[in-house]
């Protein structure tokens, strides 16, 4: 977390995020913001969420968001802001020369440690890592997991992210996804291609989207060398499909490219190019059909609200299923 105040004191506050996806969990986490901030004697008067592929990296946000959000102190009568993201020296010194918002004086605060004992469960050092979370710099699960699960698993979900053919279809860039955005777009393919492929045995999914990734984790660790190089190659030739059938317009809303990568899309499409790998099918008719599939109202409501549940991932993934038979038998 860093504070920003255009006072002395900060009292009235606006909260400020970024959101990377417009189905991510920003609104939660801008939430536990809140709390914090009230917790500190601040009342929230106004909060602002941009949605964007990465920060600006000049502003954090955009310069027009800038300017609304000056709008907003005036408006609101604020006396600072909070932004839920720690900024670089770079967008400090610009928000105060360019727009006059300055870093604060933060306060020291005593520090509690607490030792945790062997043999805890994974599933309760999460837990008890997404608590804590919420008091102090925040992490998202995704690098939660990666202090707790880290091995081949996510060494393989890493050097993915690193490759030509990720980047080129996603334009997340290795060395500037911080929060490891793109490694979170992989488990979470990674996760339902190996269920839809019963690679985790007699596990059944229940809308545990956190517990279905740390048993796809925990079972990658533990796999071969030679499982782990086929899903590599499986994964690049599923990005690879998707950037030759839809260039940088894919894995978003209405399949544009302004739009931000949608993970629900982004798993879909990618389990589809896994079905399709390696057959015969007209790539023209395949794009004509996924688009259309897409753009329905069917799959949309899938990733709404509730977009994570068992029924709406079993139906999205069995429309994803039926159409790679349909274009497989053309």
């Amino acid at each position: 977390m860093t504070v920003y105040e255009t006072d002395e004191i900060i009292e009235r506050v606006i909260l400020v995020g970024v959101a990377f996806d417009t189905d991510d969990d920003t609104e939660r986490s801008l939430d536990e913001l809140g709390e914090l901030a009230k917790t500190a004697g601040a009342q929230t008067v106004g909060r602002m969420i941009q949605t964007r592929d990465n920060f600006h990296p000049a502003t954090y946000i955009g310069k027009g968001k800038i300017e609304e959000l000056r709008l907003m102190i005036d408006e609101l009568d604020a006396t600072g802001i909070i932004c839920d993201d720690e900024l670089s020296p770079a967008q400090f010194k610009n928000l105060e020369d360019e727009y006059g918002i300055y870093q604060s004086q933060l306060e020291d605060y005593q520090v509690y440690s607490h030792v945790i004992l062997p043999p805890t469960p994974d599933v309760i050092l999460f837990d008890i890592f997404d608590r804590v979370n919420r008091g102090g710099t925040k992490l998202n699960k995704q690098e939660i997991r990666n202090a707790l699960y880290h091995g081949r698993g996510l060494e393989l979900i890493d050097d993915i992210t690193r490759t030509d053919e990720f980047e080129m279809v996603t334009r997340i860039q290795y060395r500037k996804d911080t929060r490891m955005k793109g490694s979170y777009l992989m488990s979470r393919f990674i996760s339902f291609y190996m269920f839809f492929n019963r690679l985790l045995g007699d596990y059944e999914y229940s809308g545990d989207l956190d517990q279905l990734i740390e048993i796809t984790l925990r079972n990658l660790n533990n796999s071969s060398e030679e499982f782990l190089n086929d899903l590599k190659r499986i994964s690049i030739d599923c990005l690879h499909l998707s950037y030759v059938i839809y260039g940088s317009n894919a894995f978003r809303r209405e399949l544009k490219s302004s739009h931000p990568i949608n993970m629900n899309i982004f798993e879909t499409t990618m389990y589809f190019m896994s079905l399709i790998r390696g057959k015969k099918v007209n790539l023209n008719k395949v794009k004509q059909l996924l688009t259309k599939m897409i753009k329905s109202n069917e799959f949309l409501g899938t990733i709404g609200n509730g977009r994570d549940n068992a029924i709406n991932v079993k139906s999205r993934f069995e429309m994803i299923d039926l159409l790679s038979r349909e274009v497989i038998d053309d």
